[in-house]
């Protein structure tokens, strides 16, 4: 649904400057609230209708799923102006509530899930005039296709030379089913090959990430890692303060993969004022991260009846080995500090 949204908004950029990508500016991070204004979040969820209504005339609601969306499509279908656009929102709007799924998209793992229920179906609304019907006549010379109409509009969208069940994005088939259950960012970077002392070449390197967009995932990846490497001890103070289970995930658990916490915690990059204090934090997501796992498996210390629910506490066991075995590589491996590269080569 999400991608017919963004095949009409596509077209439509293509003849006019229509519509325009709104974002909320709630979400946008300020001067005075650099993790946005809606951090910590407050009471329930705000309704899409809501958002809808402040929307200023000929724009659309410009969520953090639309805009991958509209990145993905706009790289495939080569519209670089509105892919440029939508790309600078993106980066802008790298915030607490958008940093998961925008890295998530940047290591393959598609645009997520639907911010809320029927999000596809209400954004649609308005843009139905887009496009008009083209019907053949015999007169065209082609006599075959005479009794066939060809129809391109919104009212007919199964007509549509590129499906809603089935279209190319990015060089891959992606179907509306797989849309629907996009992996998490976890699942994404298992699919991931492992680094080996051979530099892959680009084919072998996107082969395991079917939604991996090039120049726009390379650069969305950079500014997530940006962003956490700055607000990250910001992050987890306020984190902390919120109630159990958070309703935003960075180093909590269940929030960013151990991999991930393990190359931001690692890096000299990581914005702490010595390290003792890299060490505090260090020791307080790994805290955070342990408590989440215990209260998760706890009384799943026996064996089940059932055998697919005991591969599914087995399989939590492993995950939370896999947690533990990253984050001591915090503590094992020491800092990574990139302007000393060069200079351990040549001194190999």
């Amino acid at each position: 649904m999400c991608y017919r949204l963004t095949r009409r908004i596509s077209l439509s950029r293509l003849y006019s400057p229509f519509p325009h990508l709104h974002f909320p500016s709630t979400l946008l991070p300020t001067p005075q609230y650099p993790l946005t204004p809606s951090f910590p979040p407050v009471g329930p969820q705000k309704p899409l209708q809501d958002f809808e209504a402040d929307l200023p005339p000929a724009a659309v609601l410009a969520t953090p799923r639309l805009l991958l969306s509209i990145v993905a499509t706009t790289t495939y279908l080569g519209h670089a102006t509105l892919m440029r656009e939508a790309l600078s929102t993106v980066l802008r709007t790298v915030g607490p509530g958008t940093v998961d799924r925008y890295l998530s998209f940047a290591v393959g793992g598609g645009i997520g899930e639907e911010e809320w229920p029927g999000q596809g179906d209400e954004g649609a609304r308005g843009l139905q005039e887009i496009a008009r019907p083209l019907r053949r006549t015999p007169d065209d010379g082609d006599q075959g296709s005479s009794s066939q109409d060809t129809s391109f509009s919104n009212s007919n969208p199964s007509s549509c030379s590129l499906s809603d069940e089935e279209s190319k994005v990015g060089g891959h088939t992606v179907s509306a089913a797989s849309e629907r259950s996009t992996p998490t960012i976890r699942h994404s970077l298992e699919a991931m090959p492992s680094q080996t002392s051979r530099e892959p070449s680009l084919a072998e390197s996107t082969s395991h990430r079917p939604h991996f967009y090039g120049f726009a995932s390379n650069k969305l990846g950079e500014a997530c890692a940006c962003w956490l490497a700055r607000w990250g001890v910001d992050l987890l103070d306020v984190e902390l303060t919120l109630p159990s289970p958070p309703p935003i995930r960075i180093w909590a658990h269940r929030g960013l993969p151990a991999n991930f916490v393990r190359a931001v915690l690692s890096a000299d990059t990581f914005f702490v004022k010595d390290e003792m204090e890299r060490y505090t934090f260090a020791r307080k997501v790994s805290d955070l991260r342990r408590k989440g796992w215990e209260v998760e498996m706890e009384g799943k210390g026996d064996l089940s009846i059932h055998e697919s629910i005991a591969e599914s506490e087995e399989e939590g066991w492993e995950l939370w080995e896999e947690d533990e075995e990253e984050l001591a590589k915090v503590f094992a491996d020491g800092v990574y500090y990139t302007h000393m590269v060069s200079f351990r080569t040549v001194s190999r």
